[in-house]
């Protein structure tokens, strides 16, 4: 009875998940077009990109099948959209002093992407469709773990989607315990501290994030608090 409580917690986390996260991108595509910079880091967004694409190849339902879809299409909108915000010369993050790595951005973006899929044409062979769930992991430890770097690089709150992190935490904290029994307990192990060590990341995001939020409101408020009166010496002499 325990294990099917399990499998149905893991299977309706997964749907909440999936449902979610879709409108997460949507959501970092609409900041992503709204703005000169990016929403989600490069090097993540390949990785899951590739991901998505094998994904597809082993499809296991054909809701999750959908689902890849939809996310390998928000995620190149989401690649166009960052690669023309970073190309562009008025770029906060990355300004017209970087010309180099404005040059080479496309070279290594296609480089990079081409190594996370040769990697997927090699270790699936290898070790079989579970490298797929161990890759997931792993990229959403790196999504964690490059939203703080993006977070710390802008020292602001700036571009940046509270709920989609809230989310995600919220995902990994609901399969935390069904990962100790998940596929083998040589495998559940390794899950399970790797989405420990995740949410602990996303924890620590979500608490600097909410640090810098309220610091940027109160600093709004005190720009539109309207300025105290002036006494001069002639009203403090007339009272």
């Amino acid at each position: 009875m325990g294990g099917w409580v399990m499998v149905l917690v893991w299977v309706i986390a997964q749907f909440m998940f999936s449902v979610y996260w879709t409108f997460g991108q949507l959501r970092m595509i609409l900041v992503t077009w709204d703005s000169s910079s990016y929403a989600m880091p490069l090097g993540p967004l390949y990785g899951m990109l590739a991901w998505n694409i094998f994904q597809c190849v082993y499809f296991r339902s054909w809701l999750s099948l959908i689902f890849n879809v939809i996310w390998i299409c928000c995620e190149l909108v989401l690649i166009l959209f960052t690669n023309r915000n970073l190309l562009r010369p008025d770029n906060p993050d990355f300004p017209s002093t970087a010309a180099w790595f404005k040059r080479c951005l496309i070279p290594i973006s296609a480089i990079y992407f081409l190594i996370w899929v040769a990697f997927f044409l090699f270790a699936i062979p290898k070790f079989g469709e579970v490298i797929l769930d161990l890759t997931g992991f792993c990229l959403s430890f790196c999504l964690s773990g490059a939203f703080i770097l993006m977070l710390l690089s802008r020292w602001s709150s700036r571009q940046q989607c509270t709920d989609v992190i809230m989310w995600k935490l919220s995902f990994n904290l609901l399969i935390f315990l069904p990962l100790r029994s998940y596929k083998s307990s040589v495998l559940g192990l390794p899950f399970a501290l790797l989405n420990l060590i995740t949410c602990i990341l996303d924890s620590a995001y979500c608490w600097a994030l909410g640090r810098f939020d309220s610091k940027s409101t109160q600093s709004i408020e005190s720009l539109s608090s309207p300025d105290a009166p002036v006494t001069t010496d002639e009203q403090s002499n007339s009272v």
